[in-house]
């Protein structure tokens, strides 16, 4: 039995000819995941007509013997069966991804996914399909009267089956699953699925108090194994209604850019689970519709074992009140979705505002986020200052700022480190929060790439960019200046004005 290498590309259809007497048709078959069992499924190719002599691998399929080296190509593609049919066997696997997701309109992924045919089969109904019909027609026979191909027929997907080498090699090139930063169903290229890398201990990032630390920890709990994703389960409920209360919602409230949504990512990175981040507008307001979405969501998590954060969630912990009929409906409606939830449930807010008491009722845990003091200031100053130079040493996605990659090293001086790390020369007059912090710093290696670039005699990136003293204290200046002109606008500095619309104190400075 030899082999057809096929010139994949996209969901696109092969080109017909015109003329059907001009072209020929070829039926060709490879193995699919189908609902727990791998069967045969079909494409059928055609090869147009074409005059005198055309290389053999130009044309749409070609017997792999006639690839550059087809040794070679036939380990390559037996070492991609044999990823896709580990991953596939766990039915959902959390994965990372970073390549072209396969559309009539390719688009460039970097992010975590998690692959999951039936989910996709079931819900991605506008999506492009490229699960297409079962062989049919009369099948060849072998000597002794059986389908020639039925040992390849219809096998069950079982990570403890040991396939043989032709299985993998006629195995898909593509899985279907989500996206998960997009928050899309996806067709991925297996050539870029990669196991996750894991922290061994990303709580390290986080500034906060040993003892709320491993509050959220506890609740959290343990680690996931593996990168087979299971459902959602509780050792025991309290609720004597069966299939109620048996889920952990934590309440994250304090200032902005203090650290809560940061949390929830971190603890999801701890746990090894996915992590479905929502808000408002992926859920909306009107209560129908809210609902309809929050359960979707809140199923799909369940299925997947992933922890669900739904940021700046106040509109959905108002207190009810008489005569306040669609927001009444909008709490209420909140409340029912999240009831049933047996999965991890982060909700953040930027303060504690006239909240609901059956909404509070139902929290397990709540804990408030401070402005940052002076010396935990100087501590993200300096964690991302190591953040940067550890990203360029590996190469990490996070090296990327402004949506364009580092291409040249990025050096901060000593003397501009001093000007936030020093008590004596950092401004007294900002109180910065993290994602301040993070701005600023993205702002001053940009005013030193553009310093960069200016100074360049051909044009090209500089192979260094030096971040100076005066970049730092220029973006610190205008910083300040900003908070100085929305004071004499609205009578308030921006936390201050913001401290009034929520119950919260001013935090520590």
């Amino acid at each position: 039995m030899d082999f057809l290498y096929l010139s994949f590309n996209g969901t696109q259809s092969p080109l017909i000819d015109p003329h059907p007497t001009d072209r020929w048709q070829l039926t060709l078959w490879n193995l699919a995941y189908d609902n727990g069992r791998l069967r045969r499924r079909a494409r059928i190719v055609y090869v147009n007509r074409f005059y005198g002599v055309q290389v053999i691998t130009d044309l749409a399929a070609f017997p792999t013997k006639f690839a550059p080296d087809p040794e070679a190509l036939r380990s390559q593609l037996i070492e991609r069966g044999k990823r896709y049919y580990r991953i596939i066997c766990d039915q959902q696997s959390y994965m990372r991804y970073n390549g072209l997701v396969i559309s009539d309109k390719p688009y460039h992924y970097q992010g975590d996914i998690i692959v999951d045919h039936q989910s996709y089969m079931l819900e991605a109904l506008d999506s492009p399909n490229l699960v297409v019909p079962d062989v049919s027609g009369e099948e060849p026979q072998d000597l002794h009267g059986e389908p020639l191909f039925s040992k390849f027929n219809d096998m069950e997907c079982s990570a403890a089956n040991e396939l043989d080498p032709a299985h993998y090699l006629l195995l898909p090139v593509h899985v279907l699953g989500f996206a998960l930063r997009k928050r899309e169903w996806a067709i991925f290229d297996m050539s870029f699925v990669e196991d996750l890398v894991m922290d061994s201990n990303p709580m390290k990032h986080l500034i906060m108090s040993q003892e709320k630390q491993e509050m959220i920890e506890a609740v959290a709990g343990s680690p996931r194994k593996g990168t087979a994703l299971k459902p959602w389960t509780t050792d025991w409920s309290a609720d004597f209604i069966e299939g109620k209360g048996r889920g952990q919602v934590i309440f994250l409230h304090g200032s902005p850019g203090t650290g809560k949504t940061m949390t929830v990512e971190l603890i999801a990175k701890k746990t090894r689970r996915p992590l479905l981040s929502l808000s408002v507008a992926d859920l909306g307001t009107e209560e129908v519709q809210m609902e309809k979405r929050l359960m979707k969501w809140l199923s799909r998590a369940a299925i997947w074992g992933a922890i669900v954060l739904i940021d700046e969630a106040e509109v959905y912990m108002e207190q009810r009140e008489p005569g306040q009929t669609g927001r009444n409906a909008l709490v209420t409606a909140f409340l029912r979705s999240m009831e049933y939830f047996p999965g991890l449930l982060f909700l953040t807010s930027n303060g504690i505002g006239l909240f609901d008491e059956a909404v509070m009722s139902r929290i397990h845990l709540a804990v408030q986020y401070e402005r940052p003091t002076d010396a935990e200031r100087t501590e993200i100053w300096r964690k991302l200052f190591d953040k940067l130079e550890q990203d360029q040493e590996s190469g990490s996605e996070s090296s990327q700022t402004g949506g364009s990659a580092i291409k040249s090293t990025i050096v901060v001086r000593s003397t501009a480190r001093d000007v936030v790390l020093s008590k004596e020369q950092y401004p007294t007059n900002l109180k910065l929060n993290g994602r301040d912090i993070r701005n600023l710093l993205l702002s001053a290696i940009s005013l030193a790439r553009h310093r960069s670039l200016k100074d360049a005699v051909d044009g090209k990136p500089p192979k260094k960019i030096e971040v100076m003293a005066k970049d730092l204290e220029a973006v610190l200046k205008n910083k300040g200046e900003f908070n100085d002109h929305y004071k004499e606008a609205t009578g308030s500095y921006p936390d201050e004005m913001a401290a009034q619309k929520y119950f919260r104190g001013e935090g520590k400075s």
